[in-house]
């Protein structure tokens, strides 16, 4: 049906947004959580190098080279304190040797230039600390041509963007810089970010991948769903059509009779009330079988559109089944029947007492209607010791119902016989009826029979709770 697919379709279509809302919250939270933990520690590091001069904890910076000392020959007095050599911190400028650390992966391709205060380089930092020169020509010196037009490119960018922090490109690699204030001048600290980049994106594909994978289950896992929510849907869409169907069915036929006989009294215009008695009783009998059709199908409205469950109050049970069953026992003895009561007296019950009788006495009624053979009709009720729920069965010897027949008498308007149905004026209603309130109750309504022999219908009320 086409409403039924725009509801499964609908249902599909919620879940996967909703689904998707929360897998990209998650996957995004993942993400930025990872992105913002390297910002931290790519800045932690940078930090670190500045604040040691360019060069990482654990090596103790070199003299300022402006203050280095030379002998009368021009060679280098060494310095008091001489740097102390930290293995793994690579540079562009030279092979390294990446010995293990905690943060050696991302100080690849890292350095740091220190300047003075016209903005004159004074040295730069690498794998085996600052270069030893004493002047800029010979720091720049150690440097390829290309690299130190790109270092002093971006020197030149940094001084004019005036900013101490942020991302700029080098020779076509990102990298993080940090400048710092020093006494002598400035260093500028710079951190590649291949690493950190190349994680992120490994991170993003693999979130789109498994996200990706994991939509497409999701959308199987609710098309399965789907179908599962939506068939009581559409068995209780079934249902509905076809109770339209037989009510419409059972009401065309009185409505028909009472048609065709009022124009039959209407034909006869002079004729008395005892001539037209005949067909009057017609549309009589016909209005009192509309009228008991239409308030069945009132009280299963009723019973269906209700779950108010405050009407449960306590009464004697005994008492509601003796008086539901008596008024059936004329009908049982105008058929050769005798109706037997063996009912446990002092019952005490909580529920819906007018229900409760509703259904009781349509059980009897039916028992007495279909009745045939020889034998009585017997109505017991009793407690179960163990389990405290209540037992109540019907029995009637008669024709029997094929077993596999039993789960259906209690749909609405299903008759075994319709013929004799109708004779009987029964519409199908009652058992559904009689099972409906059973079922609000939070019970049992079963039914056993043997062909040619007793029917037995079981009305099983769970143990009695408070009122």
């Amino acid at each position: 049906m086409k409403e039924l697919k725009k509801l499964k379709v609908r249902f599909v279509l919620i879940i996967m947004s909703m689904l998707l809302s929360v897998t990209s919250a998650i996957f995004g939270g993942i993400y930025l959580t990872m992105r913002e933990g390297g910002d931290r520690q790519a800045t932690r590091l940078l930090e670190d190098l500045v604040r040691h001069d360019g060069m990482m904890p654990g090596r103790e910076p070199r003299y300022d080279d402006q203050t280095r000392q030379t002998d009368d020959g021009g060679k280098e007095i060494p310095p008091e304190k001489p740097a102390i050599d930290v293995p793994g911190i690579p540079s562009i400028f030279g092979t390294a040797n990446t010995n293990a650390a905690s943060d050696s992966a991302l100080l690849r391709n890292s350095f740091a230039v220190r300047r003075d205060m016209q903005g004159q380089i004074l040295s730069l930092s690498q794998d085996k600390g600052f270069f030893p020169g004493s002047s800029t020509s010979t720091a720049l010196a150690d440097l390829l041509g290309d690299d130190r037009t790109s270092l002093e490119s971006a020197l030149d960018t940094l001084s004019a963007l005036d900013r101490s922090h942020g991302v700029m490109e080098i020779n076509g690699i990102s990298y993080r810089y940090l400048v710092s204030e020093k006494p002598y001048g400035t260093v500028t600290a710079f951190l590649d970010r291949s690493l950190e980049n190349e994680t992120l994106s490994r991170l993003l594909s693999s979130l789109l991948l498994i996200g990706g994978i994991g939509m497409i289950l999701l959308f199987l896992a609710s098309l399965y769903l789907a179908d599962r929510a939506i068939r009581p849907v559409g068995k209780a869409w079934e249902r509905q059509k076809r109770f339209i169907a037989d009510a419409s069915h059972e009401l065309k036929t009185p409505l028909t009779v009472i048609a065709a006989n009022a124009d039959v009294v209407l034909s006869n215009p002079k004729d008395t009330v005892a001539a037209q008695s005949k067909w009057l009783g017609y549309i009589k009998s016909e209005t009192e079988q509309m009228a008991k059709l239409v308030n069945d199908l009132l009280t299963i409205a009723k019973l269906d559109a209700s779950e108010d469950k405050h009407a449960f109050l306590s009464f004697e049970l005994s008492e509601c089944v003796t008086n539901a069953s008596l008024p059936h026992e004329s009908l049982a003895f105008e058929k050769g029947r005798i109706l037997e009561l063996d009912i446990a007296p002092d019952i005490q019950y909580v529920g819906e007492e007018s229900g409760i009788r509703q259904a009781v006495g349509i059980l009897v009624d039916n028992a007495v209607k279909h009745s045939t053979g020889t034998g009585n009709i017997l109505v017991s009720m009793k407690k179960e010791k163990e389990s405290g729920r209540i037992r109540i069965e019907v029995s009637n010897p008669g024709d029997g119902i094929p077993k596999d027949e039993w789960h259906r008498i209690f749909e609405r308007f299903y008759r075994l016989d319709s013929s004799r149905a109708r004779e009987s004026g029964g519409y199908g209603l009652g058992l559904s009826i009689a099972k409906t309130i059973v079922d609000r109750h939070g019970g049992d309504l079963s039914v056993h029979s043997v062909p040619q022999s007793m029917t037995t219908f079981t009305m099983l009320l769970p143990a009695s709770r408070r009122a």
